[in-house]
């Protein structure tokens, strides 16, 4: 030990770059580990979580539009009276609640629930209590369990606010439960389809519902969790519940059955594979340091097989002989993984914050037991990987080999110097790997936020509103709001246009149902599905989207029920028809709505889908689409100005109209648009860091390589240009000596970055995974680097002075 530390102490250099180099890679691949092992690995924080389940319905006929549905209400009813294998169940959906009183009016992310949420969660709250039975029943009283987060912001943390009335949508509730600090909700549709949990859940509130009065067809709105005993089969759980639902099947002529799926891989699977690929990728790049620091290792290894050679012919065994090299290699992994630990404190947050919101769990990361324990298996393997090739070659050293005058030339320098040239091999096929899976990423994304949208993203404000039910009872109060609200906004200086519908592009789908047109006699489970959307007359025009034929809605259309299509609405439902005066419906309603208008497709799910079929209807016939005109909406705005410095002329605008009624999530569609593909530009640009390390430390390892085999072969060199070679002649002579273990690279690279590139195919959109284009530009741009990186010592060996050269040697 200590005389590994005194060679350090004098090659500080050396030690200061292995440590750093080292340091960066394990920092780096400890901080995505805890990111993996937090988000992926650890249990989700309800009791016994591994009992949990997300509850779904199906049907093989509506498989293609909804592989997946939200749950019926009277359907989960029934499980939780027949189904013997769930031990408890809960029933919700995501709510937003207008909280007034004391500060400003704001729009609060919640949920409504069943009674029975936190029984099934086994979540006990800090203050007060939870929901107990008979809170959810229609006339109870109005009760509210909140998050520790508003109970800080909004309530002052106050610890007597147990039985406290707040008010909610204009009506007093009372809080009877405050939840703890580290309670976590899933968001996004992390429950189940079609259903998107706001990113914060901060309040609950029982849903209240008349069970008797619910429907058994369709109406699929909800997410469910189940909690299962320990001892039962989620099989048999799955088929109980199954049976307890067939009536309601054959009621809507479809085979209906239901699903589970563990929760912790309904709340986590969506984010797996691109962390995997992410913890892969940084690996590779540690595994590219290690290569580097052992071609190090290597090289000072072979300049003491003179001192290896003497103590082997004086009796040292191979122990002897590996102990020191492994030594020190422990000690420089060793050093730059505490270095490495410090830095990915640091990494952690910065990740943290750069990382999209779609990943779950991110507020969780933290370096934990687990993180310290792979730093330390990181640092010894590094060490072990590092220093047991040179180590083994020491104990190879033949004594009279290693103690030949001009030894240089030797069998054992020969190779020694394969061996650096292998390991040159192998860094560039890694880099390859990484450097094509990059240039596959950032190809994706180039054409997702490049792609034909179907609507502009440019000089739009939005903003949601909620209208409360307990002051907008009727259609027609909501109806004269949401009209006044669009005439005010379009006074202001600066407006263009205004809008509003039901749903924004790339936010929560709402409303999806089947198309029934004239003489379509099939089951309805046979007909076409679209998703639905409610809209204003200058909707279209406000977000760009185009007329392809027919008109837009206007206020005279209000005396009779019309709507508008999509595109590809219009080709699936009348082929080789003209659209415009077709009637279609949704059933079971029984009255024909007049197609107006065809509008271009939109890519509303998301921008790597294809664009859906949509309906769109007006917003004040409501009443027959869904029973009330909707009191929740998204507003859009086209402005002739930055939008964002819009934000509070509108927000002054609408509270001349209702002080109480706050707007939420004021964004620019431009935000939205940058929001949606923040999971990707999250990919790529870690790709693109990882893969561009890794270019780098290839383009070390090849000059390093290539200036030690260089110096080597000073005499070499010196006598091919004493006997007439030419400097042209003798760069070529090293170029082709760095260059073919490149190749050599290069060739296991593209045969693995193609294996690579399937298994990331579904992380690619616009362009195949073996694309020509995209591999060609990785081997061009190593080529070149490896050029780069030979450049300077073949430059030095063409100005070998041959006599200065023999002299030394």
């Amino acid at each position: 030990m200590r005389h590994a530390l005194r060679i350090l102490a004098r090659e500080k250099a050396f030690a200061a770059f292995a440590i750093l180099t080292l340091a960066l890679g394990i920092g780096a691949v400890t901080t995505m580990f805890s990111i993996v092992d937090d988000v992926l690995l650890k249990p989700l924080v309800y009791k016994e979580p591994g009992r949990l389940y997300a509850a779904a319905e199906s049907a093989p006929q509506l498989g293609t539009t909804y592989p997946r549905l939200p749950v019926n209400a009277s359907h989960f009813r029934s499980w939780q009276e027949q189904c013997r294998s769930c031990e408890s169940a809960a029933l919700l959906n995501p709510a937003s609640f207008n909280l007034t009183g004391e500060g400003e009016p704001e729009q609060i992310e919640g949920a409504i629930c069943t009674w029975s949420l936190f029984e099934v969660l086994g979540v006990l709250p800090q203050l007060g209590r939870t929901f107990a039975e008979g809170d959810d029943q229609p006339g109870a009283n109005k009760f509210v369990v909140v998050s520790d987060s508003l109970w800080h912001r909004r309530l002052k943390a106050d610890p007597a606010v147990i039985g406290k009335p707040i008010q909610l949508d204009g009506e007093p509730h009372i809080v009877v439960g405050v939840l703890r600090a580290d309670f976590r909700f899933p968001s996004g549709d992390r429950l189940g389809p079609l259903n998107q949990f706001p990113k914060h859940t901060e309040i609950f509130k029982p849903m209240g519902f008349n069970w008797a009065e619910l429907s058994r067809v369709g109406q699929f709105n909800f997410a469910a969790l189940i909690r299962l005993p320990a001892s039962a089969d989620p099989a048999r759980a799955e088929a109980e519940m199954t049976a307890a639902i067939a009536d309601a099947g054959r009621d809507m002529k479809i085979n209906l059955s239901s699903r589970l799926v563990p929760l912790q891989e309904q709340v986590t699977g969506g984010s797996r594979r691109a962390l995997m690929l992410l913890l892969a990728a940084v690996g590779a790049v540690l595994l590219i340091v290690c290569v580097n620091l052992g071609n190090l290792m290597l090289v000072r290894a072979n300049e003491r097989a003179r001192d290896a050679a003497i103590r082997r012919a004086l009796g040292a065994g191979a122990g002897h002989l590996l102990r020191p090299i492994l030594t020190e290699s422990m000690l420089i992994a060793l050093g730059g993984g505490a270095l490495g630990l410090l830095l990915a404190y640091g990494g952690i947050r910065v990740l943290v914050n750069a990382a999209p919101v779609d990943i779950p769990r991110l507020d969780e990361v933290h370096v934990s037991f687990m993180t310290l324990l792979f730093a330390f298996c990181a640092s010894a393997g590094c060490g072990i990987l590092c220093g047991l090739w040179p180590a083994i070659r020491a104990t190879a050293v033949e004594p009279a080999d290693a103690l030949r005058s001009g030894s240089r030339s030797s069998t054992a320098g020969r190779v020694r110097q394969r061996s650096r040239e292998w390991l040159v091999g192998l860094e560039v096929a890694l880099s390859t790997v990484l450097l094509v899976v990059a240039a596959l990423l950032g190809v994706s994304f180039f054409r997702v936020t490049n792609v034909e949208r179907g609507y502009s993203v440019d000089r739009i404000l939005t903003a949601d509103l909620s209208l409360p039910s307990s002051r907008y009872e009727t259609d027609n109060q909501r109806i004269l709001f949401h009209q006044r609200a669009l005439e005010q906004i379009e006074t202001l200086p600066g407006v263009r246009s205004a809008g509003l519908i039901s749903s924004l592009p790339l936010k929560a789908q709402v409303w999806g149902d089947t198309i029934s047109k004239e003489g379509d006699t099939r089951p309805r489970a046979e007909r076409p599905g679209a998703h639905f959307r409610f809209v204003s007359e200058r909707y279209f025009e406000t977000m760009g989207i185009a007329l392809r034929q027919g008109r837009f809605p206007t206020s005279r259309d209000r005396s009779h029920k019309v709507a508008l299509v999509s595109e590809s609405a219009a080709r699936k439902v009348w082929p080789g028809e003209n659209p415009l005066g077709k009637l279609l419906r949704n059933d079971p309603r029984p009255e024909w709505v007049e197609v107006i208008g065809v509008v271009a497709d939109v890519r509303t799910e998301s921008l790597d889908k294809q664009p859906p079929m949509m309906v769109y209807v007006p917003y004040w016939d409501g009443a027959y689409w869904q029973g009330g005109v909707w009191g929740n909406a998204t507003y859009v705005i086209r402005t002739s100005q930055d939008p964002s410095t819009m934000a509070n002329a509108v927000r002054s605008a609408m509270r001349k109209l209702d002080a109480e009624l706050p707007l939420a999530n004021v964004l620019t569609m431009r935000e939205i648009l940058s929001e949606s593909v923040g999971s990707r530009r999250f990919q790529t640009l870690l790709a693109g860091v990882f893969a561009g390390a890794a270019l780098l430390m290839a383009c070390l390892g090849i000059y390093g390589v290539i200036s030690y085999s260089v110096t080597r072969r000073t005499n070499e060199i010196g006598i091919r240009i004493a006997l007439g070679a030419q400097a042209p002649q003798v760069s070529m002579l090293v170029l082709r000596q760095g260059i073919q273990p490149v190749l050599g690279g290069l060739v296991v690279g593209v045969a693995a970055a193609l294996a690579a590139g399937q298994l990331i195919s579904s992380f690619l959109f616009g362009t195949e995974p073996r694309d020509p284009a995209a591999i060609s530009a990785v081997v061009v741009m190593l080529l070149l680097v490896a050029a780069v990186a030979c450049w300077a010592p073949a430059r030095r060996a063409s100005r070998i002075d041959p006599m200065a050269a023999l002299r030394n040697e």
